[in-house]
């Protein structure tokens, strides 16, 4: 769903009602994504939401025609293993630290 392209919010709902967002923005110039945000309800924690989120950002790309040859990044909180784990579990590789969050990315 777009907010305001370039920048998009995914967002996921259970019978609750809000359960997960996800906010990106797309450098088309650049072949490049940021994930700025992966937010997940307490109740739904740990249900794999995060990387249910990332999953779909090649879907994002694909709409501005990048099949491949992409690059995507987001930081994480020093704190927060479980996002740390479901990038690594998606191939994204620990990159630094920017901002004091660490900086993770992976090219598609």
């Amino acid at each position: 769903m777009p907010a305001h392209p370039p920048s998009f919010l995914l967002v996921g709902y259970d019978d609750v009602g809000l359960a997960a967002v996800i906010e990106m923005q797309v450098y088309q110039l650049d072949r490049y994504c940021f994930v700025s945000a992966v937010a997940v309800a307490h109740r739904v924690s740990g249900n794999g939401l995060c990387g249910e989120a990332l999953d779909r950002v090649p879907q994002v790309m694909a709409k501005y025609g990048f099949e491949n040859d992409f690059t995507v990044e987001g930081l994480v909180d020093v704190d927060n293993y479980a996002a740390k784990s479901a990038f690594e579990r998606r191939g994204y590789e620990f990159s630094g630290m920017r901002n004091g969050y660490e900086r993770w990315g992976r090219l598609f």
